[in-house]
């Protein structure tokens, strides 16, 4: 289950909303303070949540998503509170019944990562793929997977032992984002990302989504970017600016 569209009512109380997604990359652009973080925010939230975060849910009256294969949820104001309704095909239905969906957020400050994720050979469809590209992208610091183990750690050259908890700060966030394409296992998923870019060098910008997308395929990635190296391998039809989508 991907998205297909978003609109927002009263978008900063303000504007109108409306945004068609690409299935597979969707990225977001625009100057400091026009939204790009607060609209991420607020698809996580009615999507994950069924509501609206307390940070976001008065600055908009309604949000719509539409969703694949006919599902759709809709967050409006009520008398002071958030409502929240699912539909599938035109129908209410529960948010229960919406159990393909699968999305995750990135935010600009994420969590960090933990020494606790395995790799077990049987567990995903996507595991040689995984590894070849993990290995690809460690490759500028001289580090790859320890394939001795289903415990996910990193070996040195000289044989030293590097937990995900020991890697920098970019390091992790790439981490982090690969390990949550890699564990949904082929299937549809939207993965929600602020300012990738952070942290990151040149190259690893410029490589993100390519090697996302070979991890695994079904993955919608919606950027919120200011970095023009995100968009070098040939993304640039799927940049959309922030201030072309307000009306």
């Amino acid at each position: 289950m991907l998205i297909e569209r978003v609109r927002i009512k009263d978008f900063w109380n303000k504007y109108s909303f409306d945004w068609r997604l690409n299935e597979d990359v969707n990225i977001l652009s625009g100057v400091n303070g026009s939204g790009k973080s607060t609209l991420l925010n607020i698809i996580h939230s009615a999507l994950y949540s069924g509501t609206l975060h307390s940070t976001v849910k008065n600055k908009i009256k309604e949000v719509d998503i539409e969703l694949t294969e006919g599902y759709r949820v809709i967050c409006e104001h009520k008398n002071d509170q958030i409502v929240t309704i699912y539909k599938h095909n035109g129908l209410e239905m529960s948010k229960s019944d919406m159990d393909s969906l699968r999305v995750e957020f990135i935010p600009l400050f994420n969590f960090p990562i933990s020494g606790k994720y395995f790799l077990g050979p049987e567990m995903y469809k996507y595991q040689n793929e995984f590894r070849s590209k993990i290995n690809e992208m460690f490759s500028l610091t001289n580090k790859r997977l320890d394939d001795t183990t289903s415990k996910l750690r990193f070996v040195l050259e000289d044989g030293t032992i590097i937990y995900p908890c020991d890697l920098s700060s970019g390091e992790k966030r790439l981490l982090n984002f690969l390990t949550f394409i890699q564990i949904q296992d082929g299937q549809d998923f939207i993965l929600l990302w602020d300012e990738p870019e952070t942290s990151m060098c040149i190259d690893w910008q410029r490589s993100i989504i390519r090697v996302a997308r070979e991890i695994n395929p079904s993955v919608q990635l919606i950027l919120a970017t200011h970095s023009p190296s995100i968009i070098y391998e040939g993304w640039e039809k799927r940049v959309m600016n922030m201030e072309d989508l307000l009306e």
